[in-house]
């Protein structure tokens, strides 16, 4: 909150993500009782997590949902699923019956280990957000620093796609003006991996001169997908 504060940023996503461990986590309700609790909730707003080989995960979205958690993540390095895959895909379905995005970790960093980037390459995002229209997807880091042009294509030729932005190049995000279009990306700053200042800045240069562009995607994409 102090470095929103320092820097503008009147609300933030908050993403955790559900491993399925064999002794059981729960980093969804937990953190969402913490931003409860301590009063931040028109500041911080919270997505679940559910990993797509709990059985129960079905049950866990829709209690997530009823609390007030406004999407799902889903990242298919860490939990080492592919995007595509038929456990995956009954999230999505569920999720569209609840009227909530997915945000995704999509496309290769570059710094993971070779047998993780497996999991992210852009060809495994094609099948949901081509079978399921009606499911607002959110990439993630764009497609990253490897995949990013796949991405924005996908995003771009898709109108249930877009693009987050914690992650790719000042040229990479002008690219995307240029072929996505400024409705098609969000700010993102993948804090505390990255600074916030750091994920601004790019932003600030991408958009210099155009407040409209630049207002769409520090604020209006968001608030439009998400629903705030």
């Amino acid at each position: 909150i102090a470095e929103m504060d320092r820097l503008g940023i009147q609300k933030s996503v908050v993403l955790p993500i559900a491993m399925n461990l064999t002794f059981g986590d729960d980093a969804s309700n937990e953190w969402f009782n913490a931003i409860r609790n301590t009063g931040l909730l028109d500041r911080l707003i919270p997505f679940a997590s559910v990993h797509p080989n709990d059985p129960d995960k079905i049950t866990k979205l829709r209690r997530y949902a009823e609390l007030g958690m406004k999407g799902v993540k889903v990242h298919p390095t860490m939990q080492r699923i592919f995007p595509d895959s038929d456990a995956a895909m009954e999230i999505y379905v569920e999720a569209g019956n609840l009227g909530i995005p997915v945000l995704w970790h999509s496309g290769r960093a570059g710094i993971e280990p070779a047998l993780m980037q497996t999991y992210a390459t852009m060809d495994r995002y094609v099948r949901p957000i081509h079978e399921l229209p009606n499911v607002r997807f959110i990439l993630g880091h764009a497609g990253a620093a490897m995949d990013w042009e796949q991405a924005m294509l996908l995003a771009r030729d898709n109108a249930n796609a877009w693009l987050e932005l914690s992650g790719p190049s000042v040229p990479a995000m002008q690219a995307m003006i240029e072929t996505a279009g400024p409705e098609k990306m969000m700010y993102g700053t993948d804090w505390a991996f990255y600074p916030q200042a750091l994920a601004l800045a790019k932003v600030l240069i991408a958009t210099h001169g155009d407040k409209a562009i630049r207002d769409q995607i520090l604020h209006h994409t968001a608030a439009e997908v998400i629903g705030l």
